[in-house]
């Protein structure tokens, strides 16, 4: 594993480490990232197949107490 990746991987989720977070499916949090406001904070990684998302865990968790509140 490259050192990029290892930094990757310490600051951002995966998409199932997301979900799980919030209490919901892989299947609903892509639905969220189909929404033109309020997306949860992502990056797509270059160059992989569909379903390389990462979310950075610190922006994630504020954006997920966001909408939580409603």
């Amino acid at each position: 594993m490259e050192a990029g990746q290892t930094l990757l991987s310490e600051s951002h989720w995966t998409a199932k480490e997301a979900a799980n977070y919030m209490g919901v499916t892989t299947g609903t949090l892509y639905s969220y990232l189909k929404l033109r406001k309020n997306r949860p904070p992502c990056v797509r990684l270059a160059g992989k197949s569909k379903g390389r998302w990462r979310f950075p865990k610190d922006q994630f968790i504020q954006w997920a107490n966001g909408s939580s509140k409603g």
